[in-house]
């Protein structure tokens, strides 16, 4: 979910995004979301410093490479990237640079640069933590004002903090 304004979110569900109003509880179907697909659903989003949300879906049983990383900006949903198994990690750095992704089944997070003006990618994603190394499934993260990645490591009861270049 990210916030529209004070009283509504954007929520991603199973098969399309909806804003959802806190107050009457009403909700608006924004648009489809692999809704021809039987076989995904929504996994994590966030939305982003110029007023986009990112989605990751994927397969309801994990399947390989048959999620994407979605962004839905003024009105577009456009898919960004194919053949993702395990979408999460979802994150911009604080000087809006970069976005993070990460495929928890390849056990990889992946950055891309960001156009400063609008947001949209620039160029392809380059790997950034290989989690491999250690056997680690990333999750859920976010950074922190310094730059920092914070990671849920799912399987390792943990929580990690990465540095800027991804020490």
């Amino acid at each position: 979910a990210g916030w529209v304004d004070r009283d509504r979110l954007l929520v991603a569900s199973e098969n399309a995004p909806w804003v959802m109003d806190l107050v009457s509880g009403a909700r608006d179907r924004v648009t489809g979301l692999e809704a021809d697909n039987p076989l995904t659903r929504s996994n994590d989003g966030r939305a982003d410093p110029w007023g986009g949300f990112w989605i990751g879906t994927m397969g309801k049983k994990a399947e390989a490479g048959a999620g994407s990383i979605w962004r839905y900006y003024r009105g577009e949903l456009r898919r960004l990237y194919p053949n993702i198994s395990i979408s999460n990690a979802i994150s911009f750095t604080p000087d809006r640079r970069f976005a993070c992704f990460a495929d928890t089944a390849q056990q990889m997070i992946w950055r891309v640069a960001l156009d400063p003006l609008n947001g949209w990618p620039k160029g392809d994603p380059e790997p950034f933590i290989n989690h491999n190394v250690n056997d680690l499934n990333p999750d859920g993260a976010v950074f922190d004002a310094e730059g920092q990645l914070w990671i849920a490591e799912w399987g390792a009861s943990r929580v990690a903090c990465y540095g800027p270049d991804g020490a």
